[in-house]
């Protein structure tokens, strides 16, 4: 008998085990409330009084908030309600919690939305805030205060604060704007408002809008003895409108005092504002922030890469799969897009955005846009968004709740609605629509936990760090819940109990902690808002103790840090709010440390000494002005599939002697209807600038100075590219004649050319002793994808004669967007080297003259834009820089898993579709090639779609195949999209190298090379971006300008304009070197925008060199030789100075053609 209960107890404490927990295999364990005693459920009923039809954010459930509120030593936690009373835990240790709901007095009745822990009366015991919403009854809707009476049990008084706020709240955040010591609080607003909520109309900036967010102030302690706050919105500057569900707060600037950011859904742009230090806020994002998400929710700001600044995450709606994808997303509206900027707002787009924040210039943040990069932009509809470091290796990794209780943006349904709704009563069409919603499925979803790798990527290990656990979860907060060390997690579910995972990494890791507990000032005991950072191993980490984070949740007061096994801290530093600050060394870790502000003193003041900029901005200080203007022409209104616009790829710079002054000249290309620009150097090294009389009915694109009949001077040839226009002689290139003292006239010694074209380069090809030409063909207007012809000219005495077929055949080489005439084999003959969009990188190799041989790189087929080249390993032979899209975007590419375009008359109307196609992981874990275009933009090309894939869900699986049956097509495709470093090794055989990771913020276009340093190893100044995408899926625009220090290895370190000086962040095209009088200058074009100018700092032998020189062989001190060539054209667009800067102990020796 004992032997059968033995068995049968055994039996009971294995499913108890299994029932209390699951996966005890992973880095979180799942605790059931059978085991916490946390059995709150945010259980919401869906045909109430209140419901989805009346209040817009009904689905949007609960929050959290942590905080010690008996002061044990464990953290408690309170969870928010919508349709049920918010609950109070006590942690009793061992992750047993009491629910004291009831005796504390903190039931709530009305609907609670977010909450915050905050000892509103500096007493050292932490009370309750809590923001109500839903209800349209004022007297419902006032946000409650619990007071900490200190023996368990607390008092509202939100009145008696003046805190009983009655705007639709979702979350508050406590903060010391004004650094008076004690806490004031700034209120996250939305409103109640069914229709019209993503359409552009004129922005309420003034307060007037009830869904202004409000700022309250801390007046100190009032006649009762307690703190009476002020609403001060309006003198503060608190006055913009938005339907705010996330807010945080940071010094993003770095000035000492706290800013804001405000996510906010529907159209409404997100807020910066930056804390002026006066009492007031202004909103800086337009000058910060280039894009934001469309339907902003929770968000976070943390340092994600440990560089000491604060990095910025909001989290957005845009499905992970493709599946959803095609059953949720309509087709883009290009006008509605522009409608909206002009009304003054700025770009959004519907998915997870992380601002990395590049740094300062002129005190002002900088931030490039990295979520498509980072691989954390496609999360489902997802609310909180926390960076904490769970693993405790030193790198702040990331969590995501998501899930939405009913399906309502399913297309299919919404088309459902529409036509059951036409031709009946608004209330019985709402009942209708009630009643439907009810049947509709659920959302549930795995919430994310992503592996921050330490170089700006997160790998997705939801599945290898927890168990499958599809749930609704809203709010959530990471907390340390049985003193470990490590960071826990809890989440408030809709219609389920809470989550509730251990952290199990102290366990089963060597890695170790450090948590960080404070001591503040009397009127601020938990120090909000100290910053610490931490020095270990060459490595910096940073926090700041702010607690209101996610989505209507709140931490801790308390900050956690990792380390790897072998890490050592050097010291701690931690600044309190008002700048004293103190410094700690000898630290043990796995441990808790309290930090306390009485040891804190007053920092000195040092001057920082700033090095000398390399690069020194002096666009607005001389007479080199230039703004390119564009006529706005959206191809895509002509071709709806394809993936950019290609009537804004200028402007080109052009750089040479006109006028035989021995002098640099430029001429900057023009746009239809806007003619290009000369400037002309003066011995004193300023500029006249001259408008030129071209036609304007051309659009330039590269552009070239050459001597074309060999008499002495400098002639001009223009590519005419773009796709605004289809007459006849729109796209013919213009050759333009010097006279000698810069004066041009055309010529008609051209071919008849009817490419939409690129770029233009020159060599002595044939050594016959004049300058032939190559001109690249970019785009076929209306026909995407289809090759255009693209153009060798031979040069017979400054008359040019197309011999395009007699050397390639009848061959058409490719979108060409860049071309560079270069001796890859040194063997003294010049060969092309071609890169463009859907193309290899192609070598057409010279044999005495003849271009017949044609080597293509393995694997290198990309949407190339731009190609430069130079020695950069110094072993005397040329290697390359390779300028492509970038990994910042929604397209991927790999050798397994390419893009591809399908070109074929898909619906008979003897017109090629062009179908791009691309590689999405399905919930079975199998990757599938799908089309990319949304069922609608489809249909738009192809009208058939709708009648052959009815509904959205039976286009959601189908393939290339399914929409073409037995129609025949061609395949185009893409596997490489990382712009690169090509590496000769010689032989004819090359190496491909990504670029560093900012190279991969986005397309990269201009790039220059030269010793800039002069330090004996090339560099590399790249810019890019591209901001005339497809707007569904957004502009490019997270480069800042890089200047890539190379160390003679072939080895590059990225320095921006904070270390080098150099920025050019706007939507940038060409990049050229100019020597003048006053030495050496960059200049980059801007599309739509201004030009840039920069001056080089150092100085060196700059030596000019004449039209017929081929290449250079410079010898340093140090005793290495490198090789240069000098091209007549190169990178995107451009063509440079022919000089060299080399050091003042270098020479160099010339070779001609």
């Amino acid at each position: 008998m004992r032997k059968y209960l033995y068995f049968f107890f055994s039996f009971l404490l294995i499913y108890s085990c299994k029932k209390t927990s699951t996966n005890s295999n992973k880095t979180f364990q799942i605790f059931k409330h059978n085991k916490t005693g946390i059995n709150f459920s945010n259980d919401l009923p869906l045909d109430g009084d209140l419901n989805i039809l009346n209040y817009i954010y009904y689905f949007n459930g609960g929050g959290v908030a942590a905080g010690d509120v008996n002061n044990d030593g464990l953290v408690d936690l309170y969870f928010t309600g919508n349709q049920v009373s918010s609950k109070l835990y006590l942690n009793k240790g061992g992750f047993q919690f009491e629910d004291i709901t009831k005796r504390s007095n903190t039931t709530t009745t009305s609907w609670a939305s977010g909450a915050a822990m905050i000892d509103i009366n500096a007493d050292g015991w932490l009370d309750i805030y809590v923001c109500v919403s839903g209800s349209t009854d004022s007297n419902k809707r006032k946000n409650q205060l619990f007071v900490n009476q200190k023996d368990g049990t607390f008092n509202e008084m939100a009145e008696a604060y003046n805190l009983a706020d009655t705007s639709y709240s979702t979350q508050a955040a406590f903060f010391d704007y004004d650094l008076d010591g004690d806490l004031d609080m700034y209120l996250l607003n939305h409103m109640h408002e069914m229709e019209g909520l993503n359409t552009p109309k004129n922005k309420k900036l003034n307060g007037e809008s009830e869904n202004t967010d409000k700022l309250y102030r801390n007046n100190g302690l009032g006649d009762n003895g307690h703190p009476l706050f002020e609403d001060v919105s309006k003198e503060a500057g608190i006055t913009i409108e938005g339907f705010g569900l996330g807010v945080g707060i940071s010094d993003i600037n770095q000035d000492g005092y706290p800013d804001i950011y405000v996510s906010n859904d529907f159209v409404s742009n997100d807020i910066l504002y930056i804390n002026q230090g006066n009492g007031t806020f202004k909103n800086e994002i337009e000058t910060s922030i280039k894009h934001q998400s469309h339907n902003g929710m929770g968000n976070d700001i943390a340092d994600i890469n440990n560089d000491g600044f604060s990095d910025i995450l909001v989290m957005d709606m845009l499905p992970a799969t493709n599946a959803k994808k095609k059953t949720m997303l309509s087709k883009p509206n290009y006008d509605f897009f522009e409608y909206g900027k002009y009304l003054g707002y700025q770009p959004q787009y519907m998915r997870n955005t992380l601002q990395l924040n590049n740094g300062l210039n002129t005190d002002k943040p900088h931030f490039s846009e990295i979520g498509q990069l980072s691989g954390i932009s496609s999360t489902g509809w997802s609310w909180a968004g926390l960076f904490a470091d769970f693993n405790l290796d030193g790198n702040k990794d990331l969590y995501v709740t998501n899930g939405y209780l009913k399906d309502m943006t399913d297309l299919d349904f919404i088309v459902y609605r529409k036509r059951h709704s036409m031709f009946t009563t608004k209330q019985k069409a709402d009942s209708m629509y009630l009643a439907s919603i009810i049947k509709l499925p659920e959302i549930k979803q795995q919430n994310y936990f992503y592996k921050n790798n330490g170089d700006l990527t997160f790998t997705d290990v939801s599945k290898e760090w927890t168990s499958a656990s599809p749930t609704f979860s809203n709010g959530a907060v990471y907390v340390d819940l049985d003193n470990d060390g490590d960071l826990d997690v809890v989440a408030n579910n809709l219609n389920e109990e809470a989550t509730v995972l251990k952290n199990k990494t102290v366990e089963t890791s060597k890695n170790k902690y450090l948590t960080l507990k404070f001591n503040g000032t009397k009127n601020n005991p938990n120090g909000i808002g100290a910053k610490v950072w931490v020095y270990s191993n060459g490595r910096i980490q940073f926090a700041e103790n702010n607690t209101t984070r996610g989505f209507q949740s709140a931490m801790a007061p308390q900050l956690h840090f990792g380390f790897p096994e072998t890490a050592l801290v050097d010291s701690l530093k931690v600044t309190w709010f008002d700048g004293k600050s103190e410094i700690l060394k000898g630290l043990t870790l796995n441990s808790t440390l309290v930090l306390n502000y009485e040891n804190a003193s007053v920092e000195s003041k040092i001057n920082k000494a700033y090095s000398k900029w390399l690069f020194t901005e002096i666009t607005n200080e001389g007479e080199l002005q230039f703004n390119q203007k564009e006529l706005i022409f959206p191809d895509f209104k002509r071709e709806p599939l394809i993936p950019q616009n290609y009537s804004n790829n200028g402007p080109a710079i052009t750089v040479a002697d006109v006028n035989g002054d021995n002098l640099d000249d430029i001429y900057i290309g023009g746009s239809f209807d806007y003619s290009g620009k000369l400037f002309k150097q003066k011995a004193n090294g300023t500029f006249d600038s001259i408008s030129m009389s071209f036609k304007k009915n051309h659009e330039d694109m590269g552009s070239l100075f050459f001597d074309a009949d060999n008499d002495g001077d400098n002639d001009l040839y223009v590519v005419s590219g773009s796709s605004e226009i289809f007459d006849e002689g729109y796209h013919q290139d213009r050759f333009y004649i010097n006279d000698g003292n810069g004066n041009f006239s055309k010529s008609n010694n051209l071919p008849k050319i009817n490419s939409s074209g690129s770029s233009v380069i020159a060599s002595d090809y044939d050594k016959d002793g004049d300058l032939d030409l190559f001109v690249g063909g970019r785009v076929v207007p209306g026909k995407y994808g289809e090759s255009p012809k693209s153009y060798l000219l031979n040069n017979e005495k400054g008359t040019f004669k197309d011999i395009t077929n007699s050397m390639f055949g009848n061959t058409k080489l490719g979108m060409v967007s860049s071309a560079l005439w270069t001796d890859y084999n040194n063997d003294g003959w010049i060969d092309l080297m071609l890169v463009g969009e859907w193309m290899p990188i192609t070598i057409y190799k010279n044999n005495n003259g003849n271009l017949l041989e044609k080597i293509e790189l393995k694997n290198s087929n990309g949407w190339w834009n731009s190609v430069n080249g130079g020695d950069f390993d110094n072993d005397g032979d040329i290697d390359y820089i390779i300028g492509n899209l970038g990994e910042n975007s929604v397209f991927k590419a790999s050798k397994e898993y390419p893009i591809t375009l399908a070109l074929g008359d898909f619906d008979k109307d003897r017109k090629i579709d062009p179908v791009i196609s691309t590689y999405s992981k399905d919930p079975d874990g199998v990757y599938r090639s799908y089309p990319f275009a949304s069922r609608d933009l489809l249909a738009d090309q192809m009208v058939f779609v709708k009648k052959k894939f009815r509904t959205y869900q039976q286009y959601a699986s189908a393939t290339i195949k399914d929409i073409a049956l037995d129609t025949p097509y061609n395949t185009l495709n893409a596997t490489h999209l990382k712009s690169v470093y090509v590496e000769n090794l010689g032989s004819g055989a090359f190496k491909i190298h990504d670029l560093p990771i900012q190279a991969q913020f986005a397309p990269v276009m201009g790039t220059t090379i030269s010793d800039f340093d002069l330090d004996g190893n090339l560099d590399v100044l790249l810019v890019g971006n591209f901001y005339h995408a497809e707007v569904g899926y957004g502009q490019y625009d997270a480069s800042l300008g890089w200047y890539l220090k190379g160390d003679g290895n072939g080895h590059f370190q990225v320095q921006n304009f904070n270390t080098a000086g150099f920025m050019v962040d706007g939507d940038a095209r060409a990049l050229v070197q100019v020597a003048t009088a006053n030495g050496n200058l960059v200049l980059a074009t801007q599309n739509n925008d201004d030009l840039k100018v920069y001056k080089v700092a150092t100085k060196g032998k700059t030596i000019k060199v004449d039209a017929k020189t081929m290449y250079g062989i410079i010898s340093l001190s140090n005793g290495k030789k490198r090789k240069v060539e000098f091209y007549n054209g190169e990178g995107y667009l451009s063509q440079s100075s022919k000089t060299v800067t080399i050091p003042d102990d270098a020479t160099i020796e010339i070779f001609n053609n």
